[in-house]
């Protein structure tokens, strides 16, 4: 497809993103009879956003309802997201800060920034009896602190999860990374997939799971992925969205709110009080914001890009083409 564009065999490339970056430097010169010299390349920032979800029902059950809390907030301080962009994506993102919604929503609220603080992390684990042992470890009560790391087999994330395997070791806590096929085991629904499908989301069989989400351009639309009516084994139709089993009434308040009213104002200030929860109670681990990019002719006018999955040609009825 690239080799295709730069020859002049049409006029736009879409469906690519960050990763496809280090491949197109120089705005992919055009050198075919077809297309003249200095195609445009569209960089863009969008709404998907890469993460590590965390399932807590799973976390509670292995480890104990009282340990999850502590668990988590040691995974957020032990998580180097610099590395991760830089190492497995080539630097062609920016690390994210605690906040899963994109700057460019009218209802965005600015978090503090995510510590990295991998001894502010091994410190809480020791200070909750989480003793290291002879294998480099971290156990309690005769169990070992080991996390089942899953995620598709597209290559960053395969290589992230050994980086993030390297950077847990150094706080005592064992990674086991499991890259499995996209579909159907990772995200095959409730009905298309056994019940103990290794690394299914919708099932919960996973402790962290690696993948994007597009957070939606209409706040209403997040409601049935974090709330307690959301979580699938719990919803008469399983049509719940809520992979991490997050049931919390504060939060559950603010979401009916946001479902409840078309005031504006309202709207925001319960955004904000989501937004202030998810980034101090640790729901999932956002890394790193997706780019879009997008190939054009420069004879096409008009193509501007879309943040959202919409992507380029949302606006075709407005491009026109020259000659």
């Amino acid at each position: 497809m690239k080799a295709g564009f730069a020859q002049g065999e049409y006029d736009v490339a879409v469906n690519l993103n960050h990763s496809d970056l280090p491949t197109l430097t120089d705005q992919v010169k055009c050198t075919g009879p077809a297309t003249p010299a200095g195609c445009n390349m569209i960089v863009e920032d969008t709404f998907t956003y890469e993460n590590h979800s965390i399932q807590n029902k799973m976390l509670a059950k292995k480890f104990g309802e009282a340990e999850v809390a502590t668990i988590k907030q040691a995974l957020v301080l032990a998580t180097n997201k610099k590395e991760i962009t830089e190492r497995a994506l080539g630097g062609t993102v920016d690390p994210a800060g605690s906040n899963n919604q994109s700057p460019l929503f009218w209802y965005h609220k600015d978090e503090p920034p995510t510590d990295y603080d991998p001894d502010k992390a091994a410190k809480l684990l020791e200070d909750a009896g989480w003793a290291v042992g002879s294998d480099g470890f971290r156990a309690k009560n005769g169990v070992t602190l080991a996390l089942d790391y899953c995620t598709t087999q597209r290559p960053y994330r395969v290589d992230t999860l050994g980086l993030v395997a390297a950077q847990m070791a150094k706080i005592g806590i064992k990674v086991n990374a499991k890259p499995v096929p996209a579909q159907p085991d990772l995200f095959g629904g409730w009905d298309a997939v056994s019940a103990d499908t290794p690394c299914n989301l919708i099932h919960g069989n996973y402790d962290v799971a690696m993948f994007a989400w597009v957070a939606p351009f209409d706040p209403i639309s997040s409601y049935n992925v974090y709330t307690c009516g959301g979580i699938p084994e719990d919803n008469p139709t399983h049509s719940g969205q809520n992979n991490t089993r997050t049931c919390d009434p504060e939060l559950d308040k603010a979401w009916n709110t946001v479902k409840g009213t078309v005031d504006l104002g309202q709207i925001r200030d319960a955004m904000w009080a989501i937004q202030d929860f998810y980034a101090s109670h640790t729901i999932e681990i956002p890394l790193f914001f997706w780019k879009n990019v997008y190939l054009v002719n420069p004879k096409l006018h008009n193509g501007t890009g879309n943040p959202t999955t919409e992507e380029i040609l949302w606006n075709i009825d407005d491009q026109w083409l020259e000659g």
